[in-house]
């Protein structure tokens, strides 16, 4: 086994790149429309003839949706329009695209009550022209340093099976607390490689089955004994369902994930511990636009120690936490925003959104079991990007930083 743990990375690395070889390499597959009718695409400069025909495709699969919805769903176009004529052997139906930015620069900055940070990411959504995306970034601040890099493949050689695989490499200052108190601190680095491979069962559906691998070192921070060094590796499958649909700056609809990941092979004595990961997250236009956004997730730990908590803070439904600063075994957490356009100039959409979360959980060192936090904010929603630009935050969670107030750019959300 440590003989398989060594050569993990390796295995990962080769992998990744033969697959992005032979989806380069590999002719794209060609779809033919039935005989009585002509499809014509018009506005398309980056995304393939070919992808686009492949959208159409599975388009027809969904009753449920008119294509020019279907299209939009994909992220790749800020516009469809759809016009079809008959003649006398054919209809000729003309498609025309308007594409969104796909290869976007994005700078990332992150300033709240306790946490500065900077970064840089390059993201492609439509990699090769044929929808696949790359994200490549790193950051630095007070609490973290990392460099990452993902790739996901949607539609893997044109069939409904999907791959995407993930790497970061970084370091933590980590510190948890109760109220602003600090109760235990280290600093964690860590490199991480994860591999994914599922099918789209469905048009909503989808399986995935992934692998991760991770090295793990601690050391000294504020004078706090750190922990001891390990690595482990985990595999686990993963359910995620879609009932979603794109609209000016939202999804309407629903979706659920959930995830289980196992660890086989550990380094040190402790247990192999496991991680039960889920999410329900609903969007509805009440009217014009104004939307209430619904989600309802939660994470246990099974046989797990310290240093397999989830480290997290400052993120939707832990915001008033400080950043990394709630040590997880386990929680359940409640999110409720009111979104509400204020302003939808030609660049994106302007909204305020007071906010509600409340969390019950079970931590390391934290004797409270749930938290509430409120607050409004207030965000620019990118439309050619379908990103959240700019976003301040104000609020007030009384069990961790108290009044608190955030401002982020970019990925900083």
């Amino acid at each position: 086994m440590k003989l398989s743990i060594i050569k993990f990375p390796f295995i990962c690395s080769t992998l990744l790149i033969l697959l992005i070889l032979l989806i380069t390499l590999v002719p794209n597959s060609s779809y033919c429309s039935e005989k009585s009718e002509k499809i014509v695409i018009e506005g398309n400069k980056r995304t393939t003839n070919n992808h686009i025909l492949f959208l159409i495709e599975r388009c027809k699969k969904n009753n449920d949706l008119t294509l020019k919805q279907c299209l939009m769903n994909s992220r790749l176009f800020s516009s469809v329009e759809i016009t079809s004529s008959k003649g006398r052997k054919q209809t000729e139906i003309t498609i025309k695209v308007k594409e969104r930015w796909t290869l976007i620069p994005i700078p990332e900055i992150k300033l709240s009550s306790d946490n500065k940070s900077f970064g840089a990411f390059i993201i492609e959504s439509n990699f090769l022209g044929i929808g696949k995306m790359l994200f490549i970034g790193a950051k630095t601040g007070n609490v973290e340093k990392a460099f990452f890099f993902f790739y996901k493949d949607r539609n893997l050689f044109y069939s409904e099976l999907t791959a995407d695989a993930f790497f970061s490499k970084g370091s933590r200052n980590l510190k948890t607390y109760d109220k602003k108190d600090i109760l235990y601190a280290f600093k964690e680095s860590s490199q991480n490689i994860s591999l994914r491979f599922g099918n789209n069962i469905s048009h909503d559906l989808s399986a995935n089955l992934g692998i991760q691998q991770a090295n793990i070192t601690y050391n000294e921070e504020l004078y706090y004994h750190p922990p001891a060094n390990y690595n482990f590796l985990s595999i686990g499958p993963e359910l995620s369902y879609n009932q979603s649909n794109y609209k000016l700056y939202f999804n309407q609809g629903y979706s659920f994930r959930l995830n289980y990941l196992h660890q086989i092979h550990r380094s040190d004595n402790e247990s192999k511990s496991a991680k039960i990961e889920y999410s329900f997250i609903d969007q509805n236009n009440i009217y014009s636009n104004h939307v209430f956004q619904f989600r309802f997730s939660g994470m246990n730990l099974i046989n797990s120690n310290l240093r397999d908590s989830i480290k997290t803070g400052g993120n939707i439904g832990y915001r008033g936490v400080q950043s990394g600063g709630l040590w997880l075994k386990s929680s359940q957490n409640l999110s409720i925003d009111y979104l509400i356009p204020f302003s939808t100039p030609n660049y994106g959409t302007w909204v305020l959104a007071p906010f509600t979360d409340y969390c019950m959980y079970k931590a390391y060192f934290n004797n409270h079991t749930d938290f509430l936090s409120t607050g409004i904010g207030s965000y620019l929603y990118l439309k050619n990007i379908a990103l959240p630009g700019l976003g301040l935050v104000l609020g007030i969670n009384k069990k961790f930083l108290n009044n608190f107030v955030s401002f982020s750019m970019g990925m900083g959300f």
